[in-house]
């Protein structure tokens, strides 16, 4: 009987860290595509502001990571969802950094914020 409830406390475990783990994807997501229309629109200040909530949406994500246990079988999630918040902070940090300097104009920058907010993809975390 203990097992039964151990398996169905770990099963609430894991619903409840993937719903988190949804909405945070939602607002990084949303981070991304306010960097991208600064980008867009050439707005520092925008580009400023975004980069820093992207920034710290990231780290908030990752402390409240370490607050749930998921399963084994969520691994591979974990790991490749601990990879986007690592790379989007990096971003985020450079962005917000180099704001005032960046060359809103560069195509390359833009490119980047793209392929990382394609990265930020529940189904692809999911699947891979």
């Amino acid at each position: 009987m203990n097992d039964v409830n151990e398996t169905v406390a770990q099963g609430k475990e894991d619903v409840e860290y993937l719903k988190w783990m949804k909405g945070s994807l939602d607002v990084i997501h949303s981070d991304y595509a306010d960097i991208k229309q600064s980008l867009e629109a050439r707005d520092v200040v925008i580009l400023e502001r975004a980069a820093g909530n992207l920034t710290t949406h990231c780290r908030e994500s990752k402390e409240t990571m370490q607050s749930f246990s998921p399963s084994p079988s969520l691994q591979p999630v974990t790991e490749r969802y601990s990879q986007i918040l690592n790379q989007s902070c990096s971003l985020g940090t450079f962005l917000e950094e180099n704001a005032a300097t960046l060359n809103v104009t560069n195509e390359t920058t833009l490119k980047r914020v793209e392929k990382n907010m394609a990265f930020v993809n529940y189904s692809l975390i999911l699947n891979n």
